[in-house]
């Protein structure tokens, strides 16, 4: 384990609890991370966050898992997240993306949700025509 991770697992053990609101640590290795994020009993996400060999020159890799959320919304919290991790390069991450996931759910009251809400507007829209 690089000197670089170790610094960033002794700052998520500190920093990471206090830094994220509804933010429960699962695990910390060496080559995860694994988090518990909830805004509400429906607006909950688990997010795995690993370290790729060359980190942090690579970005992070970021998983969402959620009972509650659709498959769509987790895979769009896990490209934000991407995008994130690509701007911190070089940088700690973890905390970052946590934050990001975070206010995602704060910012987004319908996720849970999102596929209803997309029959309706279909549904809307077909009638137009």
């Amino acid at each position: 384990m690089s000197g670089f991770v170790e610094e960033e697992l002794a700052k998520i053990r500190k920093d990471l609890k206090s830094s994220v609101e509804g933010l429960e640590i699962l695990s910390v290795s060496s080559h995860s991370v694994q988090v518990k994020i909830w805004k509400t009993d429906y607006k909950q996400l688990r997010l795995l966050i690993m370290f790729p060999e060359e980190y942090p020159q690579k970005c992070l890799i970021t998983e969402v898992k959620s009972r509650s959320l659709p498959d769509r919304v987790m895979k769009l919290i896990e490209t934000i997240a991407e995008k994130e991790a690509k701007k911190l390069q070089g940088t700690f991450q973890v905390i970052p993306i946590c934050k990001v996931a975070r206010q995602f759910l704060d910012e987004n009251m319908f996720i849970v949700c999102a596929d209803e809400l997309d029959g309706i507007k279909s549904n809307l829209m077909g009638e137009k025509r």
